[in-house]
């Protein structure tokens, strides 16, 4: 994902969280480790960017490559 367009700093609306949460649901069922959200409202753009990343980077490497260049 394109880093550029989720705001880094700022807490993440509703419909942000159901993408990373979501996006952390199939890393679980995929048997992927994944780690823990103590406060998922805490999340800020970067935060969710991280674990997005972090749980399924290895399904689209060209998409975290694309965005990290």
């Amino acid at each position: 994902m394109d880093a550029t367009l989720i705001p880094s700093t700022r807490r993440f609306p509703p419909l942000a969280h159901a993408l990373v949460e979501g996006c952390l649901a199939l890393a679980r069922q995929l048997g992927q480790p994944v780690p823990a959200v103590n406060d998922p409202a805490a999340l800020t753009g970067a935060d969710g960017l991280e674990l997005m990343h972090e749980a399924l980077g290895h399904l689209w490497p060209g998409i975290y490559h694309a965005a990290a260049a």
